[in-house]
């Protein structure tokens, strides 16, 4: 499939819009497959501090990692880096929580931090046009 083809699947469910898939210039981030092996990990790291440790979703950086391999391509085409990911993982740490605890689905985890990038990866393209904006400008006088 050429790279300049671009789908992404938006189903409006009682004025809820769920995207699966990221559109960031021409690219798309898909969901990559569920780490049970990074999971059974966590769990049993989150079980060995009895259940009260938030901080587990970045222990060793297995899940951000993880995701990271999958998506880096994408996400340095759309200006967004390392910290990003973090960023956007700290925000969804409850989610992240849960899915590690099996109260949530990898696919809902996934969706919201493909939500949050996808707003970072907005905001990125938008402060790129202000800064060609503004050297246009300065060229011109």
């Amino acid at each position: 499939m050429p790279t300049s083809v671009v789908f992404t699947i938006i189903i409006r469910i009682d004025d809820y819009y769920h995207s699966w898939g990221l559109c960031m210039d021409k690219t798309i981030i898909k969901p990559p497959p569920e780490p049970e092996a990074v999971k059974k990990a966590l769990r049993a790291l989150y079980e060995a501090q009895g259940g009260k440790a938030k901080y587990i979703v970045f222990a060793g950086n297995k899940l951000p990692k993880y995701l990271w391999d999958h998506w880096s391509e994408e996400m340095h085409r759309a200006g967004l880096r390392w910290q990003d990911l973090l960023r956007s993982l700290s925000k969804n740490s409850e989610k992240a929580m849960a899915w590690i605890t099996g109260e949530a689905s990898w696919e809902e985890l996934v969706e919201a931090i493909i939500s949050d990038l996808a707003a970072g990866a907005s905001r990125e393209k938008e402060r790129r046009g202000a800064r060609r904006k503004i050297r246009a400008l300065t060229d011109f006088f």
